[in-house]
């Protein structure tokens, strides 16, 4: 996200000033919009308190019916919340306002961005080390998320898509019978909460070390899933990914978890494909995001026509029956 000045104009204002004069009465703010947030907007909010101004983020969230119909499931969503402050992933939440306008207003983290090749490098072993602290922490949690996991949230999202934009659904079919062959060659795992959307904007990275926000899709899943989704939406390059395996990396073989991870990046990138349909008649924001899902088609297409996918779907499946190292 890029700090960048508002005005009374900016959209969704009004609400933030509601949010931030019920949890600082008659104290003195300045507000700055930032960019970011597909389904919700967010500040930075300096207040003016009795050892100097504090810097927040303002979060202005969905009402939950809205919420609901793109995979967030809020009760899950706020109970993850404190999940993240006892292990320290993410910036201290400071109040979940529940009543309309709805709203989390947690400490604010300064990204200073991850531009430069180096920075890259430095942040995917930072989010590995991170989200090894979040899988392992959290195995069979009760944080069930209703497009967390690789293959019953992907069904969820194609049934949406099939409801909302039929011809769009259409399209991506093959893809899911895809990401199914996916699911046989993985066979059962072992759960654990699943962060589910780390795109750039929600992997912050500072010279303190990283902070992970946005929590709305987090649930239940296969952990190596979450590892693709921060590979795949990176766009590491196969230096930065060896990197991030070898932050990441507990007992399996380094093989396998290339492997999986390398096989999940499908699904990740058809996630964000379905996400994107199914949100393409909401209208919450100005984007296309049916050109936004096309474009994850046309990715899903590389992906499935890499020799490497074929032969990670064909390790994974080897490992799943003692044919190969898990």
């Amino acid at each position: 996200m890029t700090d960048r000045r508002t005005t009374a104009t900016r959209a969704g204002f009004e609400d933030m000033e509601i949010v931030v004069k019920s949890q600082w009465p008659d104290r003195e703010f300045e507000a700055v919009a930032l960019d970011g947030g597909m389904t919700n907007r967010n500040w930075k909010v300096t207040v003016g308190e009795e050892t100097g101004p504090r810097d927040y983020a303002v979060q202005l969230l969905l009402p939950d019916d809205s919420a609901a119909l793109i995979g967030i499931n809020r009760d899950t969503h706020e109970r993850v919340m404190h999940v993240v402050d006892r292990l320290r992933l993410g910036p201290r939440l400071v109040s979940w306002r529940r009543e309309a306008p709805k709203a989390i207003i947690s400490e604010y983290f300064e990204d200073r961005g991850a531009d430069l090749a180096e920075d890259t490098t430095r942040a995917a072993g930072l989010a590995a080390r991170a989200l090894a602290l979040l899988h392992t922490s959290t195995v069979d949690a009760d944080l069930p998320g209703w497009i967390s996991d690789p293959f019953e949230g992907i069904d969820w999202l194609f049934a949406s898509v099939e409801t909302v934009a039929p011809d769009l659904a259409e399209q991506f079919r093959w893809a899911m019978e895809v990401n199914a062959r996916c699911g046989r060659a993985r066979g059962p795992y072992t759960s654990c909460l699943l962060h589910s959307d780390l795109s750039r904007g929600n992997v912050l990275v500072n010279p303190s070390g990283v902070g992970l926000i946005d929590w709305e899709y987090a649930g239940l899943g296969d952990r190596y899933y979450d590892c693709a989704d921060f590979v795949e939406k990176w766009e590491l390059d196969l230096d930065q990914e060896q990197v991030f395996l070898d932050g990441y990396r507990k007992d399996e073989p380094l093989d396998f978890l290339a492997a999986v991870i390398y096989m999940y990046r499908f699904t990740s990138r058809l996630r964000e494909g379905l996400w994107a349909a199914s949100i393409s008649k909401a209208n919450f924001i100005e984007f296309d995001h049916v050109g936004y899902a096309k474009s994850c088609l046309q990715r899903l297409v590389e992906i499935a026509e890499s020799p490497r996918f074929d032969d990670s779907v064909e390790a994974v499946a080897a490992a799943r029956d003692g044919r190969g190292a898990r």
